[in-house]
This record gives C-alpha cells, structure tokens and sequence, in this order.
C-alpha cells in the first residue's frame, strides 16, 4: 500500500517538471497554455489510477486527489476543469463499484482547489506551506467523505477505517511538495510578467518624456533664436543712436547727461555680451563631432597669443607646465574651457600681490587632471558648487566684467565629454580650477617644450 502512494507522489513531482515548461510559454490573455496544462493535469491523473491502491474490486485511491485540487488552485476552472473532465471519463470507463464515490472524488478536489484559489485572491503563490498542508488536509478530507457518502454504509466505514491513517499521512505532505514546486514557478511568472510590465511602463515614461525633452528643445531653440534677433536688433538701434549722440553733441551735454549716455553704452555693451554668451550655453554640444586625441600644450600656446593683447596685458605673469599630456575629447570645446579658465584666471586679482596663473597637467590613473591656477582673490567654500550654475555671480557688474555664464559653460563642456569639474579655493589665498578628462594616446612628442617652464610676460 505505502509503495503506491509513494509511486504516486513520484508521479506528482514528474508533473511540475513539465508544468514549469508549459508555464513559460504562458502570457497574459492567452487561453491554450492553460488548457494544455489541463490535459497534462488530466493525463497526470489518469496516469495515476493505473498504478492504484486497491482495496477491493472497483474501490481504487491514487494520487488524482493532490493532482485536481492542484489543477483547480492553479489553473483555475479552466485547467482544472479539463482535467477534472478526463479524469472522470476515465474513471467511468473503469466501472466497478466504486466508480461513484471516485466521479464525487474528482469534482470534490477540483472545487476544493478552486476554492483556496479564491480565498487567496487568485494568486496561488501566496500560500506557504502551512496553507499547502491545509490543502492536502481539505481535499483527502473531502475525498474520504465522498467514500462515506457515495459507497454503502458497511463497506464505506470499512474501507475509511483502513485507508485514512496512511492517506492523511502521505497526500497531504505530497500536495505540500507539489504545491510548493509549483508555487515557486507561479511567483517566478508573476515576478516575470510584473517586470515586463514596469519595462512597459518604463519605455512609455521614456517615450512621452522624450517627446516633452524634444518639445522642450524645439521652445529653446525659437527663444534662442528669438534672442539672437529680434532682442539684438532693438539692442543694436539703442547702442547705435546713443552713440551718435554722445558722438556728436557730447560737448553741447552736461555731465549728468554725458553720464547717463555712458551708462546707456555700458549697459548695452553688458547687455550684447550677456546674449552672446547665453546663446553659447544653449547651442553648446548641439553638433558636437566625435571625440579625438588632443595634444594640450599647443592648444594653451594658441589660446594665449591670442589673448595677448587683452588680459594678458594687464600686467601678469603666465606660467604653463612643459610637455602637457595629451587628452581625449573635442577640440572646440576643450578651447572654449580653457579660454573660459584662463580668463577667469586672469580677471580676479588680489591688490598689492603681483598676479600670477599657472596651467598644469598630470595623470590620474586613466584620466588627466588639467589645472589652472591663480593668486588672486579666492572663493569661499560655500560658493564652490554654486559657481558653476548658470548667472551665478559672487561680485557685481562694477566689481569685475562678466555675466556669470562662463564656469556654466565650462562644467557643460567638460561634461559632454565625459569628465569632471571642480575648484579648490580659499578667500584670499586663490584658486585652482580643475578638470578631469580622459587620457589620449600618445604618438610622439606633441606641442611638448625643452625648457623647464614657459613664461609670459606683458607690460
């Protein structure tokens, strides 16, 4: 008898194996993974009445309880409704007198499946092996009733009298096991198609959020242009005519009026490059072209002969690290950095020092650390991050030129290419701007010096 119920249980663990490869063809909506799990459910059972307990001609018990109380949890109606279907033909076609109290048997499981489906909201994989043992608990409950009710009095009691201890102790921790296989590839499906869900949703988040970046864009680009013509022309005709005047009746003026026409000038000036620059920062990396090998130290020589004639001569002194490493990134905007660094550098100063800006490089692993540093004025600690936002000024207009824009469009630069921006300064003790970029490679000597440093000077 045990080796029965044994070869059953066997039977049931045969039965995962292949509802987990059913199980993954399954997909939402779709109807036949589900009425192929109920033929494989059904065959599953009609396998098991042919290798049954018997206890007497036509009274048989297998493992068909644990498999239609597991098709009706986890197939629902469907699937437990089809093998409940060939389970019961096939218990039919066996006859004998117990044929009865197997069709009640069948349908008695498969409710009760169904009904802890239910109570656990349609989701099978909630139950833990507590409620797996519970299951097996209820259906050989119903199942040993159903003989009571169905077969004769006398042989009903005889036949429960011998069967249930050895049935109570067996089935119930085989649905345990089989249920729990099967719950572990329901939660896996769940878990798959809740992931494929929020990758949905995620791609339509993208997709819409897109679309309002492009839509974003389109306004951005029509308020540049928007700038660069219809605000400069007015601007333009403003500086134009106070021009002409203070030009030409300047001396017919009194000094309040030349003053305030100087103003006029000055603010229209400030208000050109305030434009220029803004269009700078929204235009930046639009056509960026890929990223090449850059040498640095005929770079920084380019940029400073020709800013010689503006603030390198303002009496200071430049001195630029021999041999700079090459890097990778885009020529324009790699200038456009430095360019911003080096004036940056330049306007700052600190009264009664003689000013001083150093540019350097070193490696860092796979990266280059370029420096630009200066004696002058310094920055507090609080304003080191703030500095790189866009309008961000920690001196007025009358202090110092500029429009707060340029360290903006220098973290923006450096980082459509990839790298890192930052600052170390302290008030009154000057700054060091640097940035990190990635390493090039090195193919000869490039723009490198002989001289330990290059220095230069304009008075």
């Amino acid at each position: 008898m045990y080796v029965s119920l044994i070869q059953n249980a066997a039977l049931l663990v045969a039965l995962c194996t292949f509802y987990s490869l059913i199980s993954r063809l399954r997909r939402d909506g779709e109807v036949w993974p589900r009425i192929l799990a109920g033929l494989l459910f059904g065959g599953v059972a009609v396998a098991g009445m042919n290798m049954p307990f018997h206890y007497a001609p036509g009274i048989i018990y297998d493992g068909r309880s644990i498999v239609l109380s597991m098709a009706g949890l986890f197939g629902g109606w469907s699937t437990g409704g089809i093998a409940a279907l060939m389970a019961a033909l096939y218990r039919v076609h066996l006859g004998g007198p117990g044929m009865w109290a197997g069709l009640a048997t069948v349908l008695g499981c498969t409710i009760t499946g169904r009904i802890f489906r239910r109570a656990f909201g349609d989701r099978p994989e909630r139950l833990g092996i507590l409620s797996f043992y519970g299951l097996g608990i209820s259906a050989h409950i119903v199942m040993l009733v159903c003989q009571l009710l169905v077969q004769p009095w006398p042989t009903g009691i005889a036949v429960i009298s011998r069967i249930w201890m050895p049935v109570m102790m067996v089935f119930p921790v085989a649905t345990v096991l089989m249920g729990v296989l099967l719950g572990n590839e329901e939660s896996r499906i769940v878990a798959e198609r809740s992931l494929r869900d929020l990758t949905t949703e995620l791609e339509q988040r993208v997709g819409q959020r897109t679309a309002e970046l492009e839509g974003a864009n389109e306004v951005l680009e029509a308020f540049a242009y928007s700038v660069s013509h219809d605000l400069r022309e007015p601007l333009r005709a403003i500086s134009g005519f106070a021009e002409i005047i203070a030009r030409r009746h300047r001396d017919s003026l009194n000094e309040e009026a030349r003053h305030y026409f100087d103003n006029i000038l000055e603010a229209s000036s400030r208000m050109d490059e305030l434009i220029t620059n803004l269009l700078a920062y929204s235009r930046l990396g639009k056509e960026v072209s890929p990223l090449k090998t850059i040498a640095l130290s005929p770079l920084v020589a380019e940029i400073l002969s020709e800013s010689g004639s503006g603030q390198i001569a303002r009496d200071a002194e430049i001195v630029v690290q021999p041999d700079l490493p090459v890097v990778t990134g885009n020529r324009t905007l790699l200038r456009q950095i430095l360019s911003n660094l080096i004036e940056n550098a330049l306007k700052y100063r600190r009264g009664g020092v003689s000013h001083r800006v150093e540019i350097g490089a070193a490696m860092e692993g796979s990266r280059v650390v370029v420096r630009v540093s200066d004696n002058g004025i310094g920055i507090a600690t609080e304003h080191h991050d703030r500095i790189f936002n866009i309008f961000q000024r920690l001196h007025s207009p009358d202090d110092s030129a500029g429009t707060g824009i340029g360290l903006a469009i220098v973290k923006k630069a450096v980082e459509l290419m990839g790298g890192t921006v930052g600052v170390e300064s302290r008030p009154g003790e000057g700054s060091v701007f640097w940035v990190k970029l990635p390493a090039g490679v090195i193919a000869g000597n490039e723009g490198g010096h002989d001289e330990k440093k290059s220095r230069y000077f304009a008075r």
